[in-house]
């Protein structure tokens, strides 16, 4: 029998009030941390484990910081509050639309299916990460070795200090560069010229448009046949998918259908009006309205979607790889030869002051270089004579 907030032991209290410290605001475990979380829990809750007994066993296998969640979620549960409630105040495991689809899942019984139409999410951004971390990898190694090799005859001729002085720092500045670049400059343009319109300049990007737009379909899919399967009436699916979608323009159609559905006509038609559904899942949603399956129907429509968003952003990173390349090998050709022509240049400047006859100036270091410098780069490549003449 489950206790009553008054019955709950102290050290559940402890970690209730444990609980409360993590705020909406506590930091999310990563995409992949998450799909094992949510494929796991939902697992043991289909093997016939009850929701507390399949916490406790996964903090008990988990990291310090996340076992302290699962063990405050099982507090929560103890003294009363429903799983969504609980998930809540663990803060960070849960957005607010995976919260919504847990209480539904929850009210109807299928919170397993809920489960893993989440861990199917994060799995899909998980993969999207990983394709694009794969692909960059070798263009950094090549960024991050331009600015090593061509000044490696700085370690024979003044030595590791001097070349690590001559590299690194150029190397650092680039670095930080990079990073206001790719992390910076978006949060920026969403502060200055708002979530939604900076959205949409994306989604004119080619190759990154396609993928975004395809993404937030299969998102919107996923969870409005999760929805459904959990018991959520049309509507309220609608709104969990548009907010799954991270898409601003899956957000105003959801309301502009409602208004069409309220006035009579069916899902296929007031989607088809918005001008976000492509042919596919039109056929797909007359076809589900038709048959009465409609949650089966977005449910295998988005993971073929998600097949051919994965193929997608395949190609659409080896393009990226191959940019990235081209205009890294271009920097290291530029690099060498501006290092070469320093080097020639001041050996140029050198031979001419020999030629010229000015002794005077290479000694006091004009011409480039000095006598001594001047020794050091063409022994080996002048007549002993010549060598015997200038000493």
């Amino acid at each position: 029998m489950m206790p009553q907030p008054s019955e709950v032991p102290p050290a559940e209290v402890k970690l209730q009030a444990q609980s409360d410290s993590f705020g909406p605001s506590a930091s999310a475990p990563g995409p992949k941390r998450r799909q094992i979380l949510y494929r796991q829990l939902a697992r043991m809750l289909d093997s016939g484990l009850s929701v507390e007994e399949s916490l406790e066993l996964m903090a008990r296998h988990s990291s310090a910081h996340l076992s302290e969640r699962l063990r405050a979620v099982v507090a929560r549960l103890r003294s009363g509050d429903s799983l969504a409630a609980a998930f809540r105040v663990a803060g960070g495991l849960f957005d607010e639309s995976g919260l919504a689809l847990i209480k539904a899942g929850e009210a109807t019984g299928a919170v397993p299916a809920s489960l893993e139409a989440l861990a199917s999410s994060a799995e899909l951004e998980l993969d999207l990460r990983r394709q694009l971390v794969r692909a960059l990898i070798y263009p950094f190694v090549l960024f991050t070795l331009v600015f090593f090799l061509p000044k490696a005859y700085l370690v024979i001729s003044e030595g590791w200090g001097a070349y690590l002085e001559a590299c690194l720092l150029p190397y650092v500045l680039s670095l930080g560069a990079l990073a206001a670049l790719f992390l910076g400059l978006p949060r920026l343009l969403v502060l200055v010229m708002g979530r939604d319109r900076y959205h949409s300049i994306l989604k004119r990007i080619p190759g990154i448009g396609g993928v975004l737009k395809r993404a937030a379909a299969v998102r919107f899919c996923r969870h409005l046949a999760s929805g459904l399967q959990a018991g959520l009436d049309l509507r309220a699916s609608l709104r969990l998918s548009a907010q799954a979608a991270q898409d601003p323009a899956w957000s105003r159609a959801v309301t502009q259908v409602e208004g069409k559905l309220e006035e009579g006509a069916t899902l296929h038609e007031s989607l088809a009006e918005t001008g976000l559904m492509d042919e596919d899942l039109g056929l797909v949603l007359a076809a589900g309205e038709r048959s009465g399956r409609l949650a089966e129907s977005l449910a295998q429509h988005a993971q073929t979607q998600q097949v051919a968003l994965q193929h997608k952003l395949q190609v659409n990173v080896m393009l990226l790889a191959i940019a990235v390349l081209l205009l890294t090998y271009l920097f290291v050709v530029m690099s060498i030869k501006s290092e070469y022509e320093m080097i020639f240049g001041g050996l140029q400047d050198q031979l001419n002051g020999v030629l010229d006859g000015d002794f005077e100036g290479l000694l006091n270091g004009k011409g480039g270089g000095n006598m001594e410098q001047l020794m050091k780069e063409l022994k080996g490549r002048i007549p002993p004579e010549l060598q015997d003449a200038l000493k």
